[in-house]
């Protein structure tokens, strides 16, 4: 294996590791939001009894 099949390797690799965070904060943004979205009635209304 010649440097340059092991560049090209490691672009792949470094491309797919960047890609996988990307997808797993997207999800982890949108479950937040989500979450923020249900649980907001439940807070003014909490926030309205004191």
């Amino acid at each position: 294996m010649d440097w340059e099949q092991l560049t090209i390797i490691a672009q792949i690799a470094t491309g797919a590791a960047t890609l996988a965070v990307a997808v797993f904060l997207a999800s982890r943004c949108t479950f937040s939001v989500k979450i923020q979205r249900e649980t907001l009635p439940l807070r003014s209304k909490i926030g309205n009894r004191t």
